[in-house]
C-alpha cells in the first residue's frame, strides 16, 4: 500500500486478554465511526475465554491469536499485521466515540510533521454507567518535557499514530507490565511534534479488572520508565521536568491508593499495595490523610 500524503488509510487494533465479554461493544464502536476504519484487527493475546466467538459475527474484522506476550506485544503484533498509514489502538474494554477517527485524521493529515494526534475522553463507571469528563491536558507541539512531567494523554484510545513515526522509534517496548503507552509517547515526543484538541474521542470504562487500579504496579512501572529517560532529559536540559515527573507520579499514586483504601477497607491486596508504595514514595506518603490511613492499615 502506498503511503503518500494522499493516503488516509486507518487501522484500528484491538488487543484482548480475557475480555471477550467487552469485545463486541469495542468493535461496534469502531464500526460506528463517521469515517470508517480500513482495517479492524483483534489480537487475542493468549486469552482463556473465546474472542473468536465474538469476532466471527463480523465479516470485516480480522482475528490474530498468539501466546500471551502482554499488551505491548499484542499491539506490536497488530501493527505488524496492518498496512494502514495511520494507526489507533483500542483496548477491548473501552470504546471509541463516532468522530474519533475523523477528528484525529484531520489533525494528522493537516500537519505532515506530527507523529501523534490525540483528544479528550470520558471516564465511565462500568457498574453504574456514570460518565465524567477526564481533565484534558494539552501538550505543546514539542512535548518531551511535558511528557516527562506527566502523561498528558491519559487514555491510549484517543491517540492516532502516524505509522512511520511509531515504527521509527521501535514500536512498543515489550516486557513492561504497564505504562508502555507513556514510554512510546516519550520516544515519539523527542523526535516528532504532537498535535491535539479537546474533542471527546473515547470512553474509558473503569471496572475491577482494570490494570490501572493497582497503584503500586503503576507507580513502580512509571518510575522505571522515567528512569530510562534520565540521560536524555539531562542532555536536553530538562532535569527540572524529570524531577517534577518523579514527584508528580508519587503524589498521584499515593492519593490513588488512599482513595482505594477508603473504598475497600480491610482488603488485603490494598494493604500490600500500600506497603509497596510506602517503600517507593516515603516522603509523599506522609501527607496528613495518607498518614492517617497508613496508621490504620499497618498498626
Amino acid at each position: 500500500m502506498s503511503r503518500t500524503s494522499a493516503d488516509r488509510s486507518v487501522a484500528v487494533i484491538i488487543p484482548t486478554y480475557n475480555h471477550a465479554h467487552f469485545l463486541a461493544a469495542a468493535i461496534d464502536s469502531v464500526l460506528a465511526q463517521t469515517v470508517p476504519a480500513d482495517e479492524i484487527i483483534v489480537v487475542d493475546d493468549g486469552s482463556h475465554d473465546n474472542p473468536q466467538e465474538v469476532t466471527s459475527r463480523y465479516a470485516n474484522v480480522r482475528l490474530i491469536r498468539q501466546e500471551n506476550r502482554g499488551l505491548a506485544g499484542a499491539r506490536n503484533t497488530g501493527l505488524g499485521a496492518s498496512k494502514a498509514r495511520f494507526i489507533m489502538f483500542l483496548d477491548a474494554d473501552d470504546r471509541l466515540l463516532p468522530e474519533a477517527i475523523a477528528r484525529n485524521l484531520d489533525l494528522l493529515t493537516s500537519d505532515e510533521e506530527a507523529g501523534i494526534a490525540y483528544g479528550g475522553y470520558w471516564n465511565v463507571d462500568a457498574a453504574s454507567g456514570e460518565k465524567t469528563p477526564a481533565r484534558f491536558r494539552a501538550a505543546p507541539r514539542r512535548a518531551f518535557g511535558a511528557f516527562l512531567r506527566f502523561n498528558q494523554i491519559g487514555m491510549h484510545a484517543t491517540v492516532m499514530y502516524r505509522r512511520d513515526a511509531l515504527e521509527s522509534v521501535g514500536c512498543f517496548r515489550e516486557g513492561l507490565p504497564a505504562c508502555e503507552d507513556h514510554d512510546v509517547y516519550l520516544r515519539i515526543a523527542q523526535r516528532f511534534p504532537i498535535v491535539c484538541r479537546p474533542d471527546m474521542l473515547a470512553e474509558y470504562w473503569r471496572h475491577d479488572e482494570s490494570m490501572s487500579r493497582n497503584s503500586a504496579l503503576m507507580l513502580g512501572t512509571v518510575l522505571h520508565v522515567l528512569g530510562t529517560y534520565r540521560a536524555e532529559a539531562r542532555k536536553a536540559g530538562l532535569m527540572r521536568d524529570y524531577r517534577a515527573g518523579i514527584a508528580n507520579w508519587k503524589h498521584f499514586y499515593c492519593w490513588k491508593w488512599a482513595e482505594a483504601a477508603q473504598a475497600r477497607p480491610g482488603d488485603p491486596d490494598i494493604a500490600l499495595q500500600g506497603r509497596a508504595i510506602m517503600r517507593m514514595a516515603p516522603a509523599h506518603f506522609v501527607y496528613r490523610r495518607l498518614a492517617e490511613l497508613a496508621r490504620k492499615w499497618f498498626a
